[in-house]
């Protein structure tokens, strides 16, 4: 990528990354009391079982980087996990900084790919075959969720609803991607030459080829890999009941889980906090969980996957934001 090319990305990564580290900041200093609540209660946990969750937790990070790592390699640009993990990290972060249901996080990572020289049109192409997946990982664990919910005759209406929206939700956005991708494109590459804030987004939209979502194996190993993030997040809350000492099916633990994200994804509240807290503690209530036990399972699962995050991803933003030009990637 060229000079003249690489300055308009630059400005945006910039422009991201301090955006992202001033949303961080101020939802660390808004909710330390949430962080010092988690502390307290993971010393109530076994220590093995907090070991135990802090690996699945890694594994969450993992299966994200395998999964752009796939997808790189099939567009001829391999860059190292080592490279790839934090940046999962720093993902995360940006998500939840900037809540804007992932996208923040997606051009982030787009914009951390380019400055190591891997190309825009492939970087974006990666993020959009990493888009569609999630989406159709989320969709696969909505109807496995549900069904465990009807086979155990705790359909609620309520659940229902929540997951009948999240599917549409999950359908729409990488549908509406795809189409406009697809026979959009030179009306928006119109409306990007007129408001120049745009061309660093739309004009690597525009230019990332659809060959890796044409590549059945690469799509299908990549469902697998976002569909497992979300199983390490669920057997998290599983082996946090076991940290305190009460007992849980595993898939009852998953549909508690699953039911909890889907209503956090749907709902107004940015991050989902609250909404996920409490559909997450009524559907293990439901189960026939102990109300405390539960809500405390539920604490130490988001300290893990919300909080615990928070301070190495500041870091590893603010590590961006510091960083200069474009390098080869490892």
């Amino acid at each position: 990528m060229n000079a003249e090319r690489a300055a308009p990305h630059r400005r945006w990564h910039m422009y991201l990354a301090g955006l992202a580290l001033l949303g961080g900041l101020i939802l660390v200093v808004s909710h330390l009391g949430e962080i010092e609540e988690f502390l307290a209660l993971a010393g109530r946990a076994e220590p093995r079982w907090l070991l135990v969750a802090l690996a699945l937790q890694f594994g969450t990070y993992l299966s994200t980087a395998l999964a752009w790592r796939l997808a790189l390699t099939a567009g001829g640009r391999p860059v190292s996990l080592a490279t790839l993990l934090p940046l999962a990290v720093a993902k995360l972060f940006s998500d939840q900084a900037v809540p804007s249901a992932g996208v923040s996080g997606t051009a982030f990572q787009m914009a951390a790919l380019t400055r190591r020289g891997v190309a825009p049109e492939l970087a974006m192409g990666v993020m959009l075959t990493a888009l569609v997946c999630y989406f159709t990982a989320c969709l696969l664990m909505d109807g496995l969720s549900v069904t465990i919910l009807w086979r155990s005759g705790e359909l609620r209406p309520w659940a229902l609803v929540v997951a009948v929206l999240f599917a549409a939700v999950a359908t729409l956005i990488p549908g509406s991607i795809l189409l406009l991708k697809l026979f959009g494109m030179r009306r928006l590459l119109a409306v990007a030459a007129s408001i120049g804030a745009l061309r660093p987004l739309v004009e690597p939209f525009a230019a990332a080829p659809m060959t890796l979502l044409r590549r059945p194996v690469l799509v299908a190993a990549s469902i697998l890999l976002h569909a497992s993030v979300m199983l390490f997040d669920a057997t998290t809350l599983w082996v946090m009941f076991r940290a305190l000492g009460g007992e849980i099916g595993y898939t009852q633990a998953l549909a508690a889980f699953m039911l909890a994200t889907m209503t956090g994804t749907i709902g107004v509240i940015p991050l989902g906090i609250g909404t996920f807290e409490a559909s997450c503690v009524t559907a293990l209530a439901m189960f026939g969980a102990p109300l405390e036990t539960a809500l405390t399972a539920t604490l130490l699962l988001r300290g893990l996957t919300l909080w615990l995050p928070m301070l190495p991803g500041l870091w590893l933003m603010r590590r961006e934001l510091r960083a200069g030009t474009p390098r080869p990637a490892p």
